[in-house]
């Protein structure tokens, strides 16, 4: 239900329409791809735009044209409850530009979408949070609490110049909750609240062997033949590491069917959608994939070094030091010796394992929070569907929110359709920018009243 005093916020936002398309084309212009991140670029534009409507604007500078930004919203009463809206500025690279049927940076309108790089990840989400914040500025809505807008950098490459370093920097802006606006459509569904998200970890595998005329191959031990070995057992993981997932794929199911007239539909629509199917198994289960694998030097030479760059995803509970000694385990349980490069001798074989980048999982710790049902509700009102409970395959920036405590009360929600990331042709259809405008506003103004 819309109160009339929140028929207000969306008239205005109708009557912005065009305000609001125009400023998200005008940051997908403007590059920010990362690397090297120059989101400096867009934090420049986006400041402007909240001064020049009176919003209190502090600007970070990262050096190198990177830069975050806190803007706040004041609320009438002090000590009142805070919200924080936090979207990241940077973009993933561009590839296969030929494959595009507009320039990925030109936020070509066709068909009501907005096509261009970071239009769903996350210019379009960016977008509107910062003018449902200018909204309720506009308005001079009497919100009793404060509403901040944190827009960072570097989360497309790990975060640490961005989200993580504000929250260490800047502990004054702890809210009671916090939306992360990450594209969270799944099509055909309806948006989903993301509670939580894997974590991350790449791990490199390196079997060092002893190289050898391919003539005469009993006299080397074939790097590549070690690592066949250790991969062709990595399904006996599961055995090493304990793995206890938060929700089971039943559990999923039921979450979801909340958006469903019967539990029946949506199972027949799962068996229709592999991508569904797929999204259930990632969820409620531990995950592992070989990315990258590097032998060889000459084809008449038996390799003695093979490097193979695993991906897994951990779930919720799941400690990134358990994995790693897993996996440590396995490998020793086939017989070769586990050790560090610097320690070994050049004629001895063995196997090296290096952690060489990490996030780790979160899950938010109350279905309960206030932030949820607020939202849900804001939700059903603006779009006319229901909103539902989900956990996330991917990381996000909310990991460092909600696991050193900074604010437990994190969830992510925006518009776009999460499968759009990162994809050639990625868009943001345009109703569903301005709905997302809406909503944000709507459950600031119902959160902080």
């Amino acid at each position: 239900m819309i109160f009339l005093s929140e028929d207000l916020i969306i008239e205005e936002i109708e009557k912005n329409k065009d305000e609001i398309i125009e400023f998200c084309q005008k940051i997908i212009k403007t590059d920010s791809i990362n690397p090297p991140g120059n989101e400096a670029n867009v934090a420049k534009i986006i400041k402007m735009l909240l001064e020049e409507n009176n919003i209190e604007c502090q600007y970070i500078d990262m050096g190198n044209n990177r830069a975050n930004l806190i803007a706040t919203l004041k609320g009438k009463e002090s000590g009142k409850k805070k919200l924080l809206f936090n979207g990241h500025m940077d973009v993933v690279p561009i590839e296969k530009e030929e494959l595009w049927k507009y320039p990925p940076l030109s936020a070509t309108i066709k068909r009501k979408r907005i096509y261009g790089r970071g239009s769903a990840d996350m210019k379009g989400p960016l977008t509107a949070m910062i003018m449902a914040m200018i909204t309720l500025k506009r308005l001079n809505y009497p919100l009793k609490g404060a509403l901040i807008l944190n827009c960072v950098s570097d989360e497309e490459v790990g975060g640490a110049l961005g989200t993580k370093y504000c929250v260490e920097n800047f502990p004054e802006i702890r809210p009671d909750a916090i939306i992360v606006g990450e594209p969270s459509g799944m099509d055909p569904l309806p948006k989903a609240i993301l509670i939580g998200e894997k974590g991350r970890i790449e791990v490199e595998i390196t079997t060092h062997g002893r190289s050898c005329h391919a003539s005469m191959p009993s006299l080397g031990t074939n790097s590549i033949e070690m690592f066949r070995k250790i991969y062709s057992n990595f399904p006996k993981l599961k055995n090493y590491i304990d793995v206890d997932p938060p929700f089971s794929e039943d559990e999923l199911i039921s979450m979801l069917s909340e958006t469903f007239p019967s539990k029946e539909i949506l199972n027949r629509i799962i068996k229709e959608q592999p991508l569904l199917q797929g999204l259930l198994d990632a969820l409620s289960s531990f995950t592992y994939s070989c990315t990258i694998i590097k032998s060889g030097i000459k084809e008449n030479v038996v390799p003695g070094e093979c490097k193979a760059l695993f991906d897994f995803r951990l779930l919720p509970g799941q400690k990134v030091e358990d994995t790693v000694r897993g996996v440590e385990k396995l490998i020793q349980d086939l017989g070769y010796e586990v050790k560090d490069s610097k320690d070994a001798s050049d004629d001895e074989i063995y196997v090296s394992i290096k952690l060489k980048d990490q996030s780790e999982p979160s899950l938010i710790d109350n279905l309960n929070y206030e932030i949820i049902d607020i939202l849900k509700k804001s939700y059903n009102d603006i779009y006319g569907k229901k909103s539902y409970l989900m956990l996330m395959p991917a990381t996000t920036d909310a990991r460092f929110f909600r696991n050193i405590g900074f604010c437990p009360q994190t969830i992510v929600f925006g518009p776009g359709a999460a499968t759009l990331a990162h994809a050639v042709n990625e868009y943001i259809e345009i109703k569903d920018l301005i709905n997302a405008t809406k909503t944000y506003a709507i459950t600031a103004a119902r959160f902080l009243i």
